[in-house]
């Protein structure tokens, strides 16, 4: 009975919790220009145990004394495309820097009629204090285009080790 509450307490308290996490979606519809590496707006916080997701810039940034594994996800929704277009999502990190680099890409190619898919990715990827985290869409659809809020989210969790 003792270890059971112990084993309670720890995980209410955050001892034993996959934090920092945040998760975060678009407020509205957003612009994407055609051949352009957008930002992805996620003005809209859902979950942020730390203060780590900066809704303005949109960025998740690696607190102090965090470093470790980090199980990162997005996956971005076009709003009815035109039928041939590339639509890539990347999950970018330490953008502002000379080193910054696409942790991983999702795509989805166009299908011969007009949809309003997705493009999924994920990883399982270490990072350091200050690390910084965003996302960018890009498509060639030959005009400017919309991602949908419905189906557009990002987040992350620091996995147990």
């Amino acid at each position: 009975m003792a270890i059971t509450k112990i084993i309670a307490d720890s995980i209410t308290s955050g001892a034993v919790a996959n934090t920092p996490a945040f998760s975060a979606g678009l407020s509205g519809n957003q612009s994407c220009a055609n051949t352009a590496n957008t930002t992805v707006a996620f003005a809209n916080e859902i979950i942020d145990t730390n203060n780590a997701f900066n809704n303005s810039t949109y960025t998740f940034t690696v607190p102090s004394g965090e470093a470790g594994n980090y199980y990162v996800f997005a996956q971005a929704r076009k709003d009815n495309f035109n039928s041939e277009s590339r639509f890539l999502l990347e999950i970018v990190k330490n953008d502002t820097t000379a080193g910054a680099v696409a942790l991983v890409l999702g795509e989805n190619g166009g299908t011969g009629t007009s949809s309003y898919q997705v493009a999924i990715c994920s990883i399982l990827a270490p990072l350091s204090v200050g690390d910084t985290l965003l996302c960018k869409v890009y498509h060639n659809s030959g005009s400017t285009e919309y991602i949908r809020p419905d189906g557009t989210y990002f987040g992350a969790y620091k996995i147990l080790t």
